[in-house]
């Protein structure tokens, strides 16, 4: 209970919904796990001395069979994992129906079979356990309650007017010399090369099985390539952890979003960590600064009625919204989307254009993986183009769409674009 209130705590709940999203989002995961480790053995090591010393005998096997660990986990996840008082409620339950399998059913490995079958119910009906479903059905009712909340749509900031891009610079924040990846026979990535210019909204566009986002991850440390260089402000980084890119200035979205659905959205936008220190270990889960900091940022994407909300609650257009924002926490220098209009609705579409031209204008640079033709030609310059794993072309929007290997290998011979931009470019 103390733990889950704790920087700490939060990297370990982040490290269990999802062990690459929180490496993404700066959790240094083996450290975590060992330090997870370290701490239940702690715990563990104190109660198997308080019991040694108790009984002046110890004998793990035949105290600690199987059916009393199936009974100390069933409790802990029919109650609720991660609660002060689930595993107690849980057990409240538990030793009952112990006791009425022993006695009036006969014992021995009925118990077993019903505990099994408990289990099953409990992993299908209760996956959060009583408690944690109590208070997030009680959070929701809480909030339907509350006038304006139902049916509460993105509310789109004002602007007096639009905000001015910057010019991209000559010199490439980021960097990709001649990577290359195979997975097994399949060529994914071929000796693929490209700048993002510092400041600029760059665009990776390509056909499905082109090696985008075999390129994003190789960029974010999430694969490794087989042969070539990664490059962020002039220091390779290819050797580097995901975590440690992330530290660097290194931020990604997801192709389908990965937010941590157990945390509320608030809990979301603070995860993200910075480096590693033991004062993580007793630092309050969210200070007040950095509330104010994710209600910011929460309230720039629109979506400040839903700061308490479960993030597995939320639409998929929404859950894109808060990933951005979650990105947002680490202060990165470099922004990588992948495919964040993919299955949004039009209204989402031009408020994330938005978002990511007044970021831009705030010094931010972008990397965009993306299919929707009409909002990156009108939102992204320059464009690079992959095609079976390789650059075949780089260059303006104009200039790539009247590229005649771009036409053939994605865009179509027949390829006429709509006279109109995207996201107030």
């Amino acid at each position: 209970w103390r733990i889950r209130r704790t920087k700490f705590g939060v990297g370990l709940i982040a490290m269990r919904e999802d062990e690459d999203k929180a490496g993404a989002v700066g959790v240094n995961t083996p450290t975590y796990k060992l330090l997870g480790f370290v701490v239940s053995a702690i715990f563990t090591g104190m109660a198997g001395a308080i019991y040694g010393y108790y009984l002046t005998f110890v004998d793990p096997l035949g105290m600690f069979g199987l059916l009393l660990s199936v009974q100390i986990i069933l409790a802990v996840l029919l109650g609720g994992k991660g609660t002060l008082f689930g595993p107690v409620l849980g057990a409240f339950i538990i030793e009952p129906l112990n006791e009425v399998a022993n006695n009036q059913l006969g014992g021995g490995n009925i118990r077993l079979v019903i505990f099994g079958g408990v289990l099953v119910l409990v992993v299908l009906l209760l996956p959060q356990g009583i408690i944690s479903t109590v208070r997030r059905r009680w959070s929701l009712w809480q909030e339907r309650k509350r006038p304006g909340l139902t049916g509460a749509r993105i509310e789109l900031c004002e602007r007096p007017k639009p905000p001015v891009r910057p010019e991209p610079s000559d010199r490439y924040i980021l960097e990709v010399r001649n990577l290359n990846k195979r997975f097994g026979g399949l060529r994914a990535v071929n000796d693929c090369s490209f700048g993002v210019p510092e400041g600029s909204i760059t665009a990776l566009i390509g056909p499905n099985g082109s090696g985008k986002t075999t390129v994003f991850n190789i960029i974010t440390g999430m694969m490794t390539a087989d042969s070539g260089e990664v490059w962020f402000d002039g220091k390779r980084i290819d050797h580097l952890h995901p975590w440690s890119r992330a530290h660097l200035g290194l931020g990604r979205t997801f192709q389908i979003t990965r937010l941590f659905g157990e945390m509320t959205v608030l809990e979301n936008v603070v995860a993200p960590l910075r480096e590693f220190s033991v004062r993580q270990l007793n630092q309050t889960a969210i200070s007040g600064e950095e509330a104010a900091r994710a209600e910011e940022l929460i309230r720039m994407v629109g979506l400040i009625a839903y700061r308490d909300r479960p993030a597995a609650s939320l639409s998929y257009g929404q859950r894109k919204l808060i990933e951005l924002a979650q990105v947002l926490a680490l202060e990165p220098r470099v922004i990588l989307l992948d495919e964040p209009a993919g299955g949004i609705n039009p209204t989402l579409i031009e408020r994330l254009g938005e978002l990511i031209v007044e970021l831009n204008s705030q010094g931010k640079t972008f990397l965009i993986v993306e299919h929707n033709m009409p909002f990156v030609m009108g939102l992204c310059n320059p464009i690079r183009v992959l095609a079976r794993g390789t650059t075949i072309c780089q260059g303006s929007p104009e200039y790539v769409q009247q590229d005649q290997c771009v036409l053939e290998a994605y865009l179509g011979t027949d390829f006429v674009l709509e006279p109109k931009g995207a996201g107030g470019a």
